[in-house]
């Protein structure tokens, strides 16, 4: 059961209550970023919380016993604070948060809320909403590995060992058309499969979006180029010559890794295991039940 602060207990007992809410955004590279919805500037805690910055809950709650807390942030672009370009860099992606209720008058009475990491952020077209993660959602996370047909490392990963800077599996190119949204049309993959990077990423080399990556849902072959659809929109607009880097995808079957990657020794899953049917197979009388059908 939360313990209020008797002074912040004392404080809701007047009926007349001065009380805003204030977060606290930590990056991984150290940096903390304080919000308020109020409408002046609060300080606390070494923090400056900003007023007018944009910054609101989204709905957030609490749940007892062990179940994970959640909610939600929105705000809004703004270069000096949270600009688009950082959000699409994943600067703030497992972010540390933390959230006051403060009384306004006096920051002396106030009681932390809540805390945790930010988790996914969906951007809009002048904003963005964050997922707000209590210190539970650890409990929902999966430890160990999944016993499973297909495999569970990243391609191209320690695990996975694949060399994705491989010609055979790296092409650079350019844009043919204009882009902006979520589908591309490349130059120079001809002398690959057709959809030899589905499931696989782009890279652009320069341009707005220069050492950004995108990840390729389908590839599709027209007369003029290759037509990659990605998994998310671009958020900006690419002039047509933009260049790219393209790398080929794996959709972590053990068939695609021993003939596409000739990398089925590192395959890390358990293409052989006994499906739904092995389980549900009886003996029959007229069968030779002998073992050998397994």
């Amino acid at each position: 059961m939360r313990e209020l602060p008797q002074d912040f207990i004392d404080h809701l007992a007047t009926g007349e209550t001065t009380l805003c809410s204030c977060w606290a955004i930590t990056r991984k590279d150290g940096l903390v970023l304080g919000f308020t919805d109020h409408d002046r500037d609060l300080s606390f805690e070494g923090i400056l919380f900003v007023a007018q910055s944009g910054l609101t809950g989204a709905g957030e709650g609490q749940n007892a016993g062990l179940a994970a807390n959640h909610g939600a942030v929105e705000g809004i672009f703004d270069d000096a604070r949270i600009s688009a370009e950082d959000i699409k860099a994943h600067l703030y992606e497992g972010a540390g948060f933390r959230h006051w209720r403060v009384n306004w008058a006096d920051v002396s009475i106030r009681f932390l809320e809540s805390s945790g990491t930010l988790g996914e952020i969906r951007l809009g077209q002048t904003g963005f909403e964050a997922e707000l993660r209590g210190p539970a959602r650890v409990l929902e996370a999966m430890t160990g590995r999944l016993y499973q047909r297909n495999c569970d490392a990243s391609l191209g990963d320690s695990r996975c060992m694949v060399d994705l800077n491989n010609p055979a599996f790296m092409a650079s190119g350019q844009l043919l058309a204009p882009a902006s949204d979520a589908t591309l049309l490349v130059s120079n993959l001809q002398t690959f499969a057709a959809d030899w990077f589905s499931y696989g990423q782009v890279k652009f080399s320069n341009g707005a979006l220069a050492g950004q990556s995108f990840t390729i849902q389908n590839q599709t072959r027209e007369a003029s180029g290759d037509r990659l659809y990605l998994t998310e929109r671009l958020g900006e607009i690419l002039p047509q010559g933009t260049a790219l880097q393209v790398f080929a995808g794996c959709d972590k079957s053990f068939a695609i890794c021993r003939d596409k990657f000739s990398n089925h020794i590192n395959f890390r899953g358990f293409p052989f295991m006994p499906g739904d049917d092995a389980v549900l197979q009886v003996p029959y009388r007229q069968d030779r039940n002998d073992g050998g059908k397994r």
